[in-house]
C-alpha cells in the first residue's frame, strides 16, 4: 500500500512541475524548468510542493512581459533594528543587479500593511504591497521607478527565503549582432574581439572537468547564415553535446562523430548547409539563420553542455539580448 501511495504521489507531484510551464516544444523551454537550468530535478520538485503549500508564488520568473531577470536566496531581517541582509544563491540578472554569492546588507524602515522604506544605492525608496501586518515584512512588495523605466518586485518568504524579479532598460544588455562572414575552417584568425558575448550567471555541476564547461562564446552574422564560436575548457568531451539557443536549439557533436543538428522534443532535424570543425579545445560552426531565429525568444538563450536528458553533469550560461538582421528570411 506504502508503494502505491508514494507512486501516486509521484505521479501527482510530475503533474504540477509540468503545470508550470507548458510552452509548445518548438518554441519555448523545457516544460516545467522552473529555474532555467535547462534540466528538470529537485529543484522543480520542491519548488512545486512549496507553491501547493502556499509558501511560494505560481507566477514564476519570465512571466511578465519585457526580458524579466530573477534573482533568489535567503534573507535575515531585524525587525528591532530595521537591518537586513540578501544573500543571493541564484541570479540570472544581466548588465547589472545581484549575482549569486552577493551578499547585501541594508536597512528597512516604516513597514506598515501597505509600504515601507528600503534604503537602496538610490537612496530612500518607498515599496507598496496590496495588505499585509505593521512591523512585519512577509509579502510581495513592488516598486516602480518611471524614471528609469524599471520595474521590481521582492517577495519575503516566511520561510527567510526571497524571490527578487526586475525589468527595465537599465538591467538588460542588448547586443546587435556583427555581419561578417566567417570560413569555418578551424583558423579563428577571422573572428575579432567584438563578436565575443558576455555570460551570466554561468554554472553547472561538472566540477571543471576538461571539456564539458563553455569558457567563451563567439557569435556572428551574415545574409544567410548565423556563425558560431565556442572555447571549452579542455579538448572536448566525446560523451558531451555543445548546444545554442533554447528550444529548438543548435546541438554539436564533437570529435570522433562530428556534426550539427536541430534538436528538441518536437523539431529535431538536419541543417541546411551545415559545417562545424574543431580544433584544440574550440569549434566554429554555421547554420541557417532563418531556420530557427523567429522561433527564439531573444532574451531567453542560452549556451550549454551535457550528455543530452540524462547527463552525469551539465554547464550553461545565460546569453545577452541578441539583435539579429531578419530582413531577408521570409515570413
Amino acid at each position: 500500500m506504502k508503494k502505491v501511495s508514494w507512486l501516486l504521489f509521484i505521479v501527482f507531484l510530475n503533474g504540477i512541475i509540468l503545470s508550470f510551464n507548458a510552452h509548445n516544444a518548438c518554441s519555448g523551454e523545457i516544460l516545467g524548468d522552473i529555474n532555467a537550468d535547462s534540466k528538470l530535478d529537485l529543484h522543480e520538485a520542491i519548488y512545486a510542493l512549496q507553491v501547493v503549500a502556499g509558501l511560494k508564488p505560481a507566477i514564476l520568473p519570465g512571466q511578465d512581459s519585457g526580458p524579466q531577470y530573477s534573482a533568489w536566496g535567503e534573507y535575515i531581517y531585524a525587525a528591532a533594528t530595521g537591518n537586513i541582509t540578501l544573500e543571493f544563491t541564484f541570479s540570472n540578472f544581466a548588465k547589472k543587479g545581484p549575482k549569486p554569492g552577493d551578499n547585501i546588507s541594508t536597512s528597512i524602515q516604516s513597514v506598515s500593511p501597505t509600504e515601507m522604506s528600503l534604503l537602496t544605492g538610490n537612496g530612500w525608496q518607498t515599496w507598496t504591497r496590496n495588505s499585509g501586518e505593521s512591523n512585519d515584512i512577509i509579502g510581495r512588495w513592488h516598486h516602480e521607478d518611471t524614471a528609469n523605466s524599471v520595474s521590481e518586485t521582492i517577495i519575503f518568504y516566511s520561510d527567510g527565503s526571497f524571490l527578487y524579479s526586475a525589468y527595465g532598460d537599465a538591467y538588460t544588455e542588448v547586443v546587435d549582432v556583427l555581419q561578417s562572414t566567417i570560413t569555418i575552417d578551424g583558423d579563428f584568425t577571422d573572428w575579432s574581439p567584438a563578436m565575443r558575448l558576455n555570460l551570466y550567471w554561468s554554472g553547472g555541476d561538472c566540477g571543471g572537468a576538461p571539456g564539458r564547461e563553455i569558457q567563451q562564446v563567439y557569435i556572428a552574422q551574415d545574409d544567410s547564415f548565423i556563425y558560431l564560436r565556442m572555447q571549452l575548457n579542455g579538448p572536448p568531451d566525446p560523451s558531451f553535446r555543445y548546444k545554442f539557443g533554447e528550444f529548438p536549439h543548435i546541438r554539436v557533436t564533437p570529435p570522433p562523430n562530428t556534426g550539427i543538428m536541430v534538436a528538441s522534443s518536437a523539431c529535431a532535424g538536419s541543417v541546411p548547409n551545415p559545417l562545424v570543425v574543431f580544433s584544440g579545445n574550440e569549434f566554429e560552426a554555421r547554420f541557417d539563420k532563418c531556420l530557427l531565429v523567429d522561433d527564439w525568444d531573444n532574451d531567453q538563450l542560452t549556451v550549454w553542455s551535457d550528455q543530452d536528458s540524462i547527463s552525469v553533469c551539465r554547464h550553461h550560461s545565460f546569453l545577452p539580448i541578441l539583435k539579429f538582421d531578419v530582413a531577408n528570411c521570409d515570413d
